[in-house]
């Protein structure tokens, strides 16, 4: 009897395992086709629902505003290009138009400031210490104490202006890539710059140099509607960047990748001058045309008979 019951008692454990394992083994694949279920009504949502735009349309017009508006206020600078080579300069007094296109002393950030809340690094930008000021020339640099002085004295004039308009895109995630490109003005000095001399007056060759670098990056605007961060899409220097950039490279050095490159050929009355820069000698200055050419000095040549022709400029660097 005891034997029997021993026996009933182990076939019923055995039942009852089976049966435990059974309803989990159902169990789980219960729950693996409700969990299926899920994610499949879940996709078909995804797929179905539009998706949710980062701005509204109008938000996109005020940002692309901002972004033109930030490109242009932190990239411009200095002598306007076109200025520079205008075609009124030619025949006029050298030191009107010097003066006039003379690369401006100081820079304000406030403007920039209303559109950008990026902070700008104590070594970047116009006011940066000069190499003068490393504490060993604090005669020389009391005399050139910012890169703006510092460059003002290796070029007479520099300044970049916005091309045309900038190609703007809102990404999904609120930021906008912008893209285009700056007219560029550099000219040294007048160095090795040639002259015409007639019987009733001189004038020189002023031979700026023109062309264009383009830009791209891809911007952030804050809660409080200004740029908050810029990634740069392509390398740039100071010439179209003075206020993110270090001013530690030579533009002069470079004219040759300028797009477009163009050297303008204006006839200005009177004397080669010498500008009285305090040139660093280890920074090379882009070279004057020799040659008088083009409509200006052909009217030049025109009007007035030469009596000699001689090369001037300031050479005491």
């Amino acid at each position: 009897m005891d034997r029997k019951k021993a026996i009933a008692a182990i076939l019923a454990i055995i039942l009852l395992v089976a049966g435990v394992i059974a309803w989990s083994t159902w169990r789980k694949q219960v729950t693996r086709q409700q969990q299926e279920e899920t994610r499949s009504a879940i996709a078909r949502q995804h797929r179905n629902a539009k998706p949710k735009p980062a701005i509204t349309s109008q938000q996109a017009a005020e940002y692309k505003q901002t972004a033109i508006q930030f490109e242009k206020t932190s990239r411009e600078w200095g002598t306007d290009p076109q200025t520079a080579v205008s075609d009124t300069n030619a025949g006029q007094d050298t030191n009107t138009v010097l003066n006039r296109l003379r690369t401006p002393a100081t820079m304000n950030p406030a403007t920039l400031d209303t559109v950008s809340s990026i902070k700008r690094d104590k070594d970047t930008g116009p006011d940066a210490p000069s190499p003068y000021c490393d504490g060993t020339q604090p005669t020389v640099c009391a005399m050139t104490p910012t890169m703006l002085d510092y460059w003002r004295n290796q070029a007479w004039i520099l300044g970049a202006r916005m091309d045309g308009t900038p190609d703007t895109t809102i990404n999904d995630d609120g930021t906008i890539d912008i893209k285009g490109r700056m007219k560029v003005v550099i000219w040294g000095d007048t160095q090795d710059a040639p002259a015409y001399q007639s019987d009733d007056g001189t004038w020189w060759n002023f031979t700026p140099v023109t062309g264009y670098v383009s830009y791209a990056d891809t911007l952030t605007i804050g809660a409080d509607g200004r740029v908050s961060r810029r990634v740069e899409n392509l390398d740039t220097d100071f010439l179209i960047d003075p206020w993110y950039e270090t001013w530690d490279s030579n533009p002069m050095g470079s004219t040759s990748r300028l797009t477009g490159r163009a050297q303008a050929s204006i006839p200005l009355k009177g004397g080669v001058p010498s500008l009285g820069m305090n040139h660093d000698p280890n920074v090379g200055v882009v070279k004057n045309l020799n040659v008088m050419q083009g409509g200006q000095w052909a009217r030049i040549f025109s009007e007035h008979s030469e009596r000699m022709q001689q090369s001037e400029g300031d050479n005491s660097y």
